[in-house]
């Protein structure tokens, strides 16, 4: 007997001769049972295809059931499409669909507040931030200010899914459009400002007017994203010219 085979709950029951505590796993415990007695008779009893038929009911209905109710977790909506078309967007809790193929649902994080992070990356650990990576995305922070000087800029894009169905079906990477949106904006409005502005005095209307923009793009493109904030995390000279 294999590790695998230990490791079964179905097999461990018919070995000990008892059925599982399961629903699910009973009816699998039964038919499993079922047919061997066929193997061990050498052909078919009385009334076998009737027997046969009603296993194939029981089994179908125990599918349509477990098949027909779903969940959204508080955190989340669900995005219901029937025969890949939009239906309706469920609430959190216990839902009705129709089962099978007919109705598909996706779950979407529409009650939590995302977010992107540009020039650098936190690393999760059991939802724990606690290490910081830069050096790999230099590309994403230098900038080149208005009186052309470097900046070394890292920030944050902090938002809200507002609308489930745009956010699925307005645009096909989402992640992607906030991330070039966001850069392309934040080198905008960099650009409009001295490097002694951006060290100093202006990073808070910095923050602001990029959120602005942001949305404005965002909105156009009806993804269903509104922008909480726009946040810089640190925003200093290139490594090669701090000394200086």
């Amino acid at each position: 007997m294999s590790n695998e085979d230990q490791r079964d709950p179905v097999f461990r029951d018919i070995r000990g001769g008892r059925p599982p505590e399961d629903p699910l796993e009973e009816l699998l415990w039964k038919l499993r049972e079922y047919f061997k007695k066929f193997s061990r008779g050498g052909g078919r009893p009385p009334g076998s295809w009737k027997m046969i038929a009603y296993g194939i009911l029981i089994l179908l209905a125990v599918v349509v059931i477990f098949t027909s109710f779903y969940t959204v977790d508080v955190s989340e909506e669900g995005v219901v499409t029937r025969f890949e078309r939009y239906h309706t967007t469920s609430s959190p809790g216990l839902n009705f669909k129709f089962p099978l193929f007919i109705d598909r649902v996706t779950k979407v994080p529409s009650k939590v507040l995302l977010q992107e992070e540009f020039g650098f990356r936190s690393k999760d650990q059991r939802g724990i931030k606690t290490e910081y990576a830069k050096s790999a995305f230099v590309e994403e922070s230098l900038m080149l200010t208005g009186d052309l000087n470097v900046a070394d800029v890292e920030w944050i894009v902090q938002f809200r899914i507002t609308d489930p169905w745009k956010f699925l079906f307005h645009a096909r990477d989402v992640q992607k459009n906030i991330r070039d949106i966001s850069m392309s904006i934040m080198r905008r409005v960099v650009g409009d400002r001295t490097v002694g502005e951006i060290l100093t005095t202006g990073r808070i209307e910095i923050a602001d007017d990029a959120r602005k923009l942001t949305q404005e793009v965002l909105d156009k493109y009806d993804m269903g994203i509104t922008v909480a904030a726009v946040v810089l995390q640190d925003v200093t000279p290139p490594e090669v010219v701090k000394s200086a």
